[in-house]
């Protein structure tokens, strides 16, 4: 579309393309991954095969660059909103990015209840809890997690839980956190995010 001045008319010319398309091709980005271990022992040095058959419970909290939606069809999407149940069809709860059955993750929702739904707030920030996952456990979320421009990312966004080495002092700490679960994932929802350690 563009809108320019025309000499000895009106003063303005407008010209409209039909085929206009949306740039934007890239699904909701991953700003930060944030682990918190609440229960199962952390091993250190000689003890990394303890620390892969060791049952771990917390939350995770994964933040987005934008607000998130969910696809509906190629040509239409909901607003996701943190809260459940969602009592407005125009709307999806944040449950619904959850693969159906999974029972050892949950959703926190940041919200017990929506009073204005002519603009309730949108939701940029999930925070799971989690409990007994073995490192190279993990989530995969909904296919149809998208943008506001409706942009799914395939394949879809999972996540694995893994031990990374931290150095405390002279001994090394195996620390399970929750990371993208391989690399063609990293390179489709957040390629320059790291977990926090």
């Amino acid at each position: 579309m563009a809108v320019g001045q025309c000499q000895g008319t009106s003063g303005h010319a407008f010209r409209s393309n039909r085929y206009l398309k949306n740039t934007d091709s890239t699904p909701p980005q991953v700003s930060s991954l944030d682990t918190a271990i609440t229960a199962g022992t952390i091993y250190y040095d000689d003890d990394y095969d303890l620390a892969l058959t060791q049952p771990y419970s917390g939350t995770f909290r994964i933040s987005f660059t934008e607000f998130l939606y969910y696809r509906i069809s190629s040509e239409s999407r909901k607003q996701i909103v943190d809260v459940f149940p969602v009592t407005n069809d125009g709307y999806m709860s944040s449950a619904a990015l959850l693969s159906a059955g999974t029972t050892k993750f949950s959703i926190n929702h940041t919200l017990s209840s929506v009073t204005d739904w002519t603009n309730p707030p949108g939701c940029d920030q999930l925070e799971i809890s989690f409990t007994n996952i073995r490192p190279g456990e993990g989530i995969t979320f909904s296919a149809n997690l998208c943008d506001v421009n409706n942009n799914p990312g395939t394949p879809a966004l999972a996540l694995t839980l893994k031990l990374v080495e931290k150095k405390v002092g002279t001994r090394v700490m195996y620390q399970p956190v929750f990371d993208f679960s391989n690399s063609a994932v990293a390179q489709v929802w957040g390629p320059n995010v790291s977990p926090s350690v």
